[in-house]
């Protein structure tokens, strides 16, 4: 009996300590080990997701960003192609009007009575000046300067019949102002018997242009068709002719410029990028109707991109929250 009653005893400390061995590794070194394994693979796990979907958020964020801004500059820059050939139009329909009186289409009729005219015409419209050129290319102007113009473009154009706008350029004159104008036939009895001009402030197109306004660093630029800027809020590029094509020959890091200015005169409508004085930016741009002008709507890729700075900073504090509130369930 009493052996029977110790070997039910050594059974019974055997199974308790059995017991004992189990609650020990559940509840202490082996439900440790499991703990860590499970926070450091659904920790990464986690992890990994949440940056993950930060990255292709913020991925999809720019090229969303980016396509819009593809659509709006190109749209603002034909905008502003429409108002510049509006404006121009305007012009060349005044000049007509006064080209079509009969005290300047008159052959008889001496020059000093045309030049009153033209006076009384130059206070009317604040221009510079006008002038009367004859089928040589002979031209008096009402400031009492002369000239022949025979060979130039606008003056080849306007006596052949076709109005044309006279883009800025340099005068030869000692001050070197910056000039531009409007050319017009003079008919009479539907023959082209001369062509009137007239001369404006070479600025009135950067004038037209500062008025476009887009975010805090964009601004409107024109290049003719050879690449020259003619108009811009820096009025030194256009007073010193600035072609960023030929500008590109000696400076490398103008290639992007002249790729995008290439495009321009070739009259084409899109968006570009280019680094200008170590400042990266996008220009969208399309052609002026009527014209050989291209007018670019250019801004800081840095004020766009900025954009995105508060959704990177918002998809970084949720990211961290959810990786918390993960080891929390977790633990």
């Amino acid at each position: 009996m009493k052996f029977y009653l110790v070997l039910n005893l050594e059974k019974i400390n055997i199974i308790q300590n059995l017991l004992l061995a189990k609650v020990d590794w559940f509840g202490g070194k082996g439900m440790n080990s499991i703990k860590t394994k499970l926070i450091s693979f659904l920790g990464l796990l986690i992890g990994g997701i949440c940056i993950g979907l930060s990255i292709v958020s913020f991925v999809n964020s720019t090229n969303a960003l980016k396509l819009n801004i593809g659509k709006t500059l190109p749209k603002i820059a034909e905008q502003t192609g429409n108002s510049i050939q509006a404006r121009i139009e305007g012009e060349l329909n005044s000049l007509e009007t006064i080209a079509a009186r009969d005290d300047i289409t008159d052959p008889n009729n001496s020059w000093e009575n045309k030049k009153g005219v033209l006076l009384d015409e130059v206070k009317r419209i604040n221009c510079i000046r006008m002038g009367i050129a004859d089928k040589n290319g002979d031209m008096k102007n009402s400031d009492g300067t002369s000239a022949n113009v025979k060979d130039r473009e606008y003056f080849q154009k306007a006596i052949s019949g076709k109005s044309t706008v006279i883009e800025p350029m340099v005068s030869k004159t000692a001050d070197k102002n910056i000039t531009m104008g409007y050319a017009v036939p003079i008919k009479n009895n539907d023959e082209i018997v001369g062509v009137l001009l007239e001369a404006i402030d070479g600025y009135t197109l950067s004038g037209i242009t500062d008025q476009v306004k887009f975010g805090q660093t964009g601004l409107a630029f024109i290049i003719n068709k050879t690449g020259t800027i003619i108009s811009n809020p820096n009025r030194d590029l256009v007073t010193q002719m600035y072609n960023g094509i030929d500008e590109a020959k000696n400076d490398t890091q103008l290639q992007g410029l002249a790729v995008l200015e290439k495009k321009m005169i070739a009259g084409e409508t899109g968006l570009g990028e280019y680094k200008y004085q170590g400042a990266d930016k996008f220009v969208g741009y399309a052609p002026v109707s009527g014209t050989t002008w291209s007018v670019g709507i250019a801004i800081s890729k840095n004020e766009i991109l900025s954009e995105l700075n508060s959704l990177q900073i918002s998809v970084m504090v949720s990211s961290v929250v959810f990786i918390l509130i993960g080891f929390c369930i977790i633990y």
